[in-house]
C-alpha cells in the first residue's frame, strides 16, 4: 500500500499527506496542524492526489 501511495505521480508533500491519513490514521486536523495549514487545504490536497491514483487505475 504504501509504494502506491508514494506514487511519485503526486508531490512529496501530497504523499506524506496521503500516508500519514490512510496507513498511519491521523484526522485531518492533525496533519494541518503538522504543516501549518487548514483541514481545508489538506482536504483538497488529499482529493488531487486520490484523483491522480485513479488516474492510473492504482486505487
Amino acid at each position: 500500500m504504501i509504494f502506491i501511495l508514494c506514487n511519485p505521480i503526486n508531490a512529496i508533500e501530497s504523499q506524506i499527506i496521503l500516508v500519514l491519513k490512510i496507513l498511519g490514521g491521523f484526522g485531518i486536523e492533525e496533519i494541518a496542524t503538522t504543516f501549518l495549514t487548514t483541514k481545508e487545504n489538506i482536504n483538497k490536497k488529499i482529493f488531487r492526489a486520490k484523483k491522480e491514483l485513479k488516474k492510473l487505475k492504482l486505487i
